[in-house]
């Protein structure tokens, strides 16, 4: 009960912290007695509270007359007495994503579920709403996933309803004209092929035996180059860019996925295709943007597991009936 406790009281430290750091005047300081004070600096000190000049043993001669000095017990307490209703007003008036699709707010998206508003990024994710999830239930279903599940998610439905490039083939199964990944569930989903109370269940209770195998590696990948996301990475020809090409390859090699060649092209502004080919010269072509992260990165290797083992099934298969032959 007590880790829980801590890790409740690291949330709250974490979004009352961020959503202070967007405030010119405000700021928080702890006691030697454990309590939080909330207080409102001057207007002509904020040039100094900035540049970190103000602390507990001197904040009382920067205090800003029109305010109290507000005095809580846990950030908890903090974020439901003066923080809360902040944040709403705030996702009413700023965006929560930039130009390019990338997260702009101030906390997290998980944060932002936590606190009950996940639901809040649906406008960015119009095609979920339109084809797949129905209204009744739209609200609930944003607090399930990732950005990046999202971002999956939403890709695929363009790829099927948009671009026509993926094919229902009649045995509930799709096939993609064009080779690419893209997400079977939410198809499915949006197709009446599964209710969504057990496409839900699926995601929340059945986690892939190939996740639990290629996310681990991804994560170290990231971690080690210290990446968030794919934001330095490019096409094979881009100058002063890392490859997505040699990423692919490096996190192929350690999952000892066997491949003949990778390389990558330009999509549009930010996004490519990748195409790898294996060693009996198929291929399959995987999608990524620049702003997708672990999880995109984590669900394009799965697609790449997936289709080798089918060549190594398929492979296995036919020596074992050119051995029954032999035998015969």
């Amino acid at each position: 009960m007590q880790k829980n406790n801590d890790l409740d009281n690291k949330f709250y430290e974490s979004v009352c912290k961020k959503y202070i750091e967007t405030m010119s005047k405000e700021m928080l300081l702890e006691d030697k007695k454990g309590k939080i004070l909330y207080i409102f600096i001057d207007d002509d000190y904020i040039k100094l509270k900035d540049n970190g000049k103000i602390n507990l043993d001197n904040y009382k001669k920067y205090l800003d007359g029109n305010f109290e000095v507000e005095e809580y017990n846990s950030y908890e307490e903090i974020y439901n007495t003066s923080i809360k209703d902040n944040i709403a007003y705030d996702l009413n008036d700023l965006a929560l994503f930039d130009e390019n699709g990338n997260w702009n707010f101030y906390i997290t998206f998980e944060e932002l579920k936590k606190v009950g508003y996940g639901f809040m990024v649906k406008d960015q994710y119009p095609l979920i709403e339109k084809y797949a999830v129905s209204e009744e239930k739209i609200f609930d279903f944003f607090d399930y996933f990732s950005l990046e599940q999202l971002e999956d998610f939403e890709q695929t439905l363009n790829q099927y309803f948009i671009e026509n490039t993926i094919q229902y083939d009649g045995e509930n199964l799709f096939s993609c004209k064009e080779n690419y990944t893209f997400n079977h569930d939410i198809l499915r989903l949006a197709c009446g092929l599964t209710s969504y109370d057990d496409f839900i269940k699926d995601y929340i209770e059945i986690e892939p035996t190939n996740y639990n195998l290629i996310s681990p590696v991804v994560a170290k990948y990231f971690n080690e180059k210290e990446m968030d996301d794919l934001m330095e990475y490019g096409n094979d020809s881009d100058e002063g860019l890392y490859h997505l090409s040699t990423l692919y390859e490096d996190l192929m090699n350690e999952l000892d996925i066997k491949f003949d060649s990778v390389y990558t092209e330009d999509i549009s502004d930010g996004k490519y295709v990748t195409t790898i080919i294996f060693r009996d010269n198929s291929e399959i072509q995987i999608d990524t943007s620049a702003f997708n992260g672990i999880e995109v990165v984590t669900n394009n290797l799965i697609s790449v597991l997936e289709n080798y083992n089918e060549k190594v099934d398929e492979k296995n298969l036919e020596i074992e009936d050119e051995i029954d032959y032999d035998y015969a």
